[in-house]
């Protein structure tokens, strides 16, 4: 357990660090991202779609800075930037789960909307075979691991410093569940711009707010298991980059013309449950081991 004036260091620093995550990103969002559709597509428009993530590293960097912590690159409290060899399988696994997930999802689409999956003959006028799906994948597998270098922004902000300040404050399960909430709504900006759902659904934009927050925490829960078994963010950033290249190899079978056609917050719901599934299987896991036990729970003063 820890003292009540550890809790209250504890919060001082969570807070300081969502005030300047949440004002610098929403700030950009709205005077940045809102107006980038008038940019010529490009490098530079992909740089400035992605410079948000790094908003959650700069916010972390900050916080140490004003709180006086210590910029140690790995054990209890420090950057987690250092990954041991033995738990290199950690990057394996979360270059896979992804591919796992959405391939179930994608799985689920097919048999509730059998028009989806691209019949042999087409497949083969559009040059689909097997060894070009395997080029492919292999191709978004190193195009997302380039983009670790980006995903490493929010995973240090998210996993490297808020989460393990939650856990020790609320143990485990809860702290995956408000660290989830506080993820999904960092995106709120977005989902009001119609970024992911767009615009034209029942509810906009509460209902993709609503159902960013769940993708969050799910997903979450499986960022946060890596981060904790590898006591490394890397794990967690590879993860998050893969996951953003639209993984799977059914994607790459489905109807593009079909899939046009569906509604999109339907069809974010249907790819959601697989990924629900595996982060409360996940949470479960954690609490029920407590695999946090062996992390050292003193903390410092602000």
């Amino acid at each position: 357990m820890i003292t009540k004036v550890n809790e209250v260091i504890l919060k001082k620093r969570i807070l300081i660090f969502l005030a300047i995550c949440f004002g610098l990103t929403w700030i950009y969002d709205i005077t940045v991202i809102r107006n980038i559709s008038a940019v010529k597509d490009g490098p530079f428009k992909q740089v400035l779609s992605s410079l948000g993530m790094d908003f959650p590293l700069i916010a972390h960097l900050c916080t140490r800075i004003i709180t006086k912590e210590k910029f140690k690159l790995s054990g209890d409290e420090s950057l987690m930037l250092t990954i041991n060899y033995k738990k290199f399988i950690w990057l394996f696994v979360a270059m896979l789960l992804p591919y796992i997930y959405s391939d179930i999802g994608n799985a689920i689409l097919v048999i509730s909307h059998p028009k989806l999956l691209l019949s042999k003959n087409m497949c083969s006028a559009l040059g689909i075979s097997a060894g070009s799906i395997a080029s492919n994948v292999g191709k978004k597998i190193i195009m997302s691991l380039m983009f670790v270098f980006v995903a490493i922004g929010e995973e240090s902000g998210w996993r490297g410093y808020m989460m393990p300040k939650l856990m020790k404050l609320y143990g485990t399960g809860k702290a995956v569940i408000v660290g989830g909430i506080v993820w999904g709504l960092w995106h709120m900006p977005l989902i009001c711009m119609g970024h992911n759902f767009g615009t034209e659904y029942l509810g906009f934009p509460y209902l993709g707010i609503f159902l960013m927050t769940i993708m969050c925490i799910c997903s979450g829960s499986l960022l946060t298991f890596v981060t904790i078994k590898s006591k490394s963010i890397w794990p967690a950033a590879v993860m998050h980059a893969v996951n953003n290249s639209n993984p799977g190899i059914m994607a790459l079978l489905l109807n593009a013309h079909e899939l046009g056609k569906m509604n999109t917050i339907l069809m974010a719901i249907i790819k959601l449950i697989p990924i629900c599934i595996m982060g409360i299987l996940c949470i479960y896991v954690m609490v029920k081991y407590d695999v946090f036990r062996d992390t050292d729970r003193n903390e410092g003063n602000i």
